[in-house]
């Protein structure tokens, strides 16, 4: 459309910054005159890009909750509290007193890593899943009733 984009550009801008005031009053004045138009076309824009826009959502509070993950890692050191393992995939955060479950349902899994990076009692600690299972069973934490029973 125009040969020199960046010249049309400038031009523009320049024009903005003589007539702001003139620019904004007549961008207000098309809003206030044509609010239900706007509205309809907003809401028929949200509607068809609803998944989209629930995927980038998604997409960055999976990106915050790995954050704050390999924050908790890197304060509580990235190795299991019983066992030498330090694969982060099979690494979990522990109650150190049972509750876990109460707790992550109560707050959610972003809040919950914020509130293990704020503690300083030492509430909570690394564990792999084996671990924290056998931790588990032998302290009772578990819900209902065992399914196979301890060793005597």
């Amino acid at each position: 459309m125009f040969k020199d984009r960046e010249r049309h550009r400038a031009n523009k801008k320049r024009y903005y910054e003589r007539h702001r005031q003139e620019v904004i009053a007549k961008s207000m004045a098309y809003q206030r005159a044509n609010k239900e138009a706007r509205s309809a076309y907003w809401k028929a824009y949200y509607r068809k890009h609803r998944r989209k826009r629930i995927a980038q959502s998604n997409a960055a509070r999976h990106i915050r909750l790995l954050g704050l993950k390999a924050a908790v890692f890197k304060k509580y050191g990235k190795k299991c509290n019983h066992c030498p393992i330090t694969d982060e995939r099979v690494l979990c955060i522990d109650h150190v007193h049972g509750g876990g479950r109460r707790d992550r349902l109560k707050t959610g899994n972003i809040e919950f890593y914020r509130k293990v990076l704020a503690d300083a009692n030492g509430t909570y600690q690394i564990l792999c899943h084996n671990c924290n299972w056998i931790k588990r069973f032998e302290e009772k934490e578990y819900v209902g009733r065992p399914r196979m029973k301890a060793a005597a």
